[in-house]
């Protein structure tokens, strides 16, 4: 199912501010980065920006403009192309075997 999703102005703003802040992260200025890129564009994430953004959402050390700017960059990634071991069962009542046996039974389908 193709979605049509673009960057905001809001977070393309936060965006902008996010690359010109020297004190910002490298890996939060490579989210801003992707996430600029997809503000007037049907361009999708990468797989390595869609990682990057997984990883941040659920790191308990990144900031909330970082955690935003990876919402948008993992909204802009087609379903299809998601690599089901990147992402993290949050708020899950699955038990940690439950959620790998999930994980092996979809990764035989493909």
């Amino acid at each position: 199912m193709p979605k049509n999703e673009r960057t905001g102005a809001k977070v393309a703003s936060k965006a902008s501010k996010t690359l010109r802040n020297s004190a910002a992260s490298k890996t939060t200025k490579s989210l801003a980065g992707s996430a600029l890129s997809q503000s007037r564009t049907k361009n999708k994430s990468s797989e390595r920006a869609a990682s990057l953004a997984s990883k941040t959402l659920t790191s308990k050390g990144s900031s909330k403009s970082a955690k935003s700017l990876a919402g948008s960059v993992l909204t802009q990634r087609s379903a299809s192309a998601f690599p089901v071991k990147s992402f993290a069962i949050i708020g899950s009542t699955l038990s940690k075997s439950e959620r790998s046996a999930a994980v092996r039974k979809v990764a035989k389908k493909k």
